[in-house]
């Protein structure tokens, strides 16, 4: 029952993550989006870093599993931008910083081009 909690949880994380950037994402958003309450959430997780650090984790192994024989540093790239390519909607809505936020030039470059990609 746990793994099953913890699945739908971070399915409905991922979810989110289509729709709107991570900093908009809450603990509660997550909860609702999965039908279980605040308590499970943390008896699963400490917050939402951990959750994210676990999802890239079993995204890891999945392409190790998935590709057990990869030979070349090139076959290796490959497989590593296939997924998450898979997932990018969700990788640019988690890491693409609030709207005024950053004060760096390139950033309005990198937003156009999240923006074009999302």
């Amino acid at each position: 029952m746990a793994n099953l909690t913890r699945s739908a949880i971070k399915a409905a994380l991922l979810k989110l993550l289509n729709d709107r950037p991570l900093s908009q994402i809450t603990v509660k958003d997550i909860v609702s989006a999965c039908g279980i309450n605040r308590n499970t959430f943390y008896y699963h997780y400490q917050g939402i870093p951990e959750l994210i650090e676990e999802i890239v984790d079993d995204e890891a192994e999945a392409i190790i599993q998935s590709h057990p024989t990869l030979e070349t540093l090139d076959d290796c790239l490959n497989a590593i931008v296939r997924a998450a390519l898979d997932k990018r909607r969700a990788i640019l809505q988690s890491i693409t910083p609030p709207a005024g936020t950053c004060t760096s030039n390139i950033c309005g470059t990198c937003a156009a081009m999240w923006s074009a990609s999302i």
